[in-house]
């Protein structure tokens, strides 16, 4: 499509931040962040969208560097697995409230999560 309308300034703007943003979710960030940069750079764009592809640029950045050192205060059950065994690895940290009802529910699904 970026072939197709390659004419058309406002086609191929968006269509570069789109796929920079879907690249970002598929947890592919120096991708993206070459589609957001051509898009600034070859096409433009308004103030208020330049500071949201600032935005975008400063995510994946994170995205592509390791992960701080974090410490559980308090752990449901066994002990903390240490951050730095992990690395290279994705992992995903739940965080909830006892007293939230939403949270409450989730919890039978938490638990069944390592046997999926």
């Amino acid at each position: 499509m970026l072939d197709t309308h390659a004419l058309d300034r406002n086609y191929v703007g968006k269509a570069l931040e789109r796929r920079a943003s879907v690249l970002r979710h598929l947890l592919r960030p120096r991708e993206a962040m070459v589609k957001m940069r051509h898009w600034v750079k070859d096409f433009g764009a308004p103030e208020a969208t330049l500071k949201a592809v600032d935005q975008q640029l400063e995510v994946c950045a994170k995205l592509d560097a390791p992960a701080p050192v974090y410490r559980a205060e308090h752990w449901i059950s066994g002990e903390p697995a240490p951050m730095e065994l992990m690395s290279g690895r994705v992992v995903a940290l739940y965080f909830f409230a006892t007293w939230c009802p939403n949270c409450a529910k989730e919890i039978p699904q938490l638990a069944d999560l390592p046997k999926r």
